[in-house]
């Protein structure tokens, strides 16, 4: 089988054996690209010729889109792709996409697999011509699939914290700040993972490193709240916060309550529904890309969430 891989490097492995270079020059690539985007239902040949070719001439263009599929099947095959007079797609039999997975991982909150499956955003770096139609299809499709990505990481994160396993939380908090590392949303909830793990010092770290990250990048004051976090966990630990650190589990209604002190939204396992993982968003921030959505009305400040972390 073939595999096309959008997400990160844009790349053609096959099952067995290496991929013939032909259907990784320019053009081919371009096409297999654009069709795996389309989804499985596949695209017209029209809106490919504008994808690819805009500036060309209907007639230019759909030579040029002929040649491109005759150069796949006489290097993979002549079913790879699949067509009519009108439309062009993917022989799901013989090619998988990544995106497709991925997006079948979300659908089934399986957010382990969807997280194993994104390599990175949407074809980074990849610039296929002057078509603003098929730029603004990318951008679109970028950031629903980092805002799933994004989803999963946390349902993964919140999840093994609620186990009592804050290793594994704070390294997918860190994922998450990597994949955002802009986010004060990501820093805030690695910092707090951090000292949830008794690591007080890299949570300092994690905030210096955003605070500086945010005055080059973007030339302007970092999150407040990441500064009062950062003064919070900097005190002295009050006794009895030990015995937290030594594997001491608090309940699971009060792990939930630590999570909202970071103001935003919180995945969790679900009980009562079934539901793999339900989503706690804040007031005035709808949970768009997962069910269940819960309004959470009270918001502790990280002053006053450690006070109570520590007892």
């Amino acid at each position: 089988m073939l595999v096309i891989e959008l997400l990160g490097t844009l790349s053609l492995r096959a099952d067995k054996g290496a991929v013939p270079l032909v259907a990784q020059q320019k053009r081919p690539l371009a096409l297999l690209a654009v069709l795996a985007l389309g989804g499985k239902q596949g695209l017209s040949r029209h809106r490919i010729d504008s994808y690819l070719w805009p500036e060309s001439e209907a007639e230019r263009a759909g030579h040029a889109l002929n040649q491109a599929v005759y150069a796949i099947r006489q290097s993979l095959g002549n079913d790879v792709i699949l067509s009519t007079a009108q439309d062009l797609r993917l022989n799901q039999q013989l090619v998988g996409v990544d995106v497709w997975l991925f997006d079948e991982a979300i659908a089934a909150k399986d957010w382990a697999r969807a997280a194993s499956i994104y390599k990175g955003t949407l074809l980074d770096d990849v610039h296929f011509g002057d078509s603003r139609e098929l730029e603004s299809l990318i951008d679109a499709n970028r950031t629903r699939l980092r805002q799933d990505y994004h989803n999963a990481v946390e349902c993964l994160a919140d999840a093994s914290a609620e186990a009592g396993d804050h290793p594994q939380s704070v390294t997918w908090w860190r994922r998450l700040a990597n994949s955002d590392p802009l986010s004060p949303h990501a820093t805030k909830k690695l910092m707090l993972a951090l000292a949830a793990a008794g690591d007080r010092a890299g949570a300092l770290k994690q905030a210096r490193f955003y605070q500086e990250l945010v005055h080059q990048e973007l030339e302007m004051d970092p999150d407040s709240e990441i500064e009062s976090l950062a003064n919070s966990l900097s005190r002295p630990a009050i006794p009895g916060i030990a015995a937290s650190q030594n594997g001491a589990k608090e309940p699971n209604d009060r792990v939930a309550s630590v999570r909202e002190s970071a103001g935003s939204s919180v995945c969790r396992p679900a009980r009562a529904t079934g539901s793999p993982c339900e989503v706690v968003a804040p007031p005035r921030e709808p949970c768009q890309a997962l069910p269940e959505c819960v309004t959470v009305r009270e918001k502790r400040s990280p002053e006053r969430w450690l006070q109570w972390h520590h007892h």
